[in-house]
């Protein structure tokens, strides 16, 4: 039987630290995220994708649309839906230059969940009150 690891294209890199996380997805092609678990949260893996410039295939689950930008970040596609997903998956292999040029919008839409950023909006927020 012939895999897609033996390809070396898919592969599990294992669990990486917290503090080392954007120097290990920087070389990665894309970030998979087809979460439907109804515990899942606001996904700081998302984040952590796009500060290393790895567009995301994210499914159209809670608040992945918050941090997944269609056509500019990454892809979304309808959760629960193989096809869908196959689809995604096949069309950035097939676009590579396309895909790989989303790295800058995923750096730049990083820039808006840093603290600085997070800081100036609550303070912004709290003045409003």
């Amino acid at each position: 039987m012939h895999s897609v690891e033996d390809e070396g294209c898919c592969r599990y890199g294992g669990v990486v630290s917290f503090n080392k996380t954007t120097d290990v997805l920087k070389d990665y092609y894309a970030m998979l995220f087809p979460t439907y678990y109804d515990g899942e949260g606001f996904a700081g893996t998302l984040i952590d994708s796009l500060a290393a410039g790895v567009p995301i295939i994210a499914s159209d689950w809670k608040y992945n649309p918050e941090l997944v930008k269609q056509g500019s970040t990454g892809i979304l596609f309808k959760t629960h839906d193989v096809e869908e997903l196959t689809n995604a998956l096949i069309y950035i292999y097939e676009n590579q230059r396309m895909w790989n040029g989303k790295r800058t919008n995923c750096i730049e839409e990083a820039k808006n969940f840093t603290p600085e950023v997070a800081v100036s909006q609550l303070v912004e927020t709290l003045s409003l009150s």
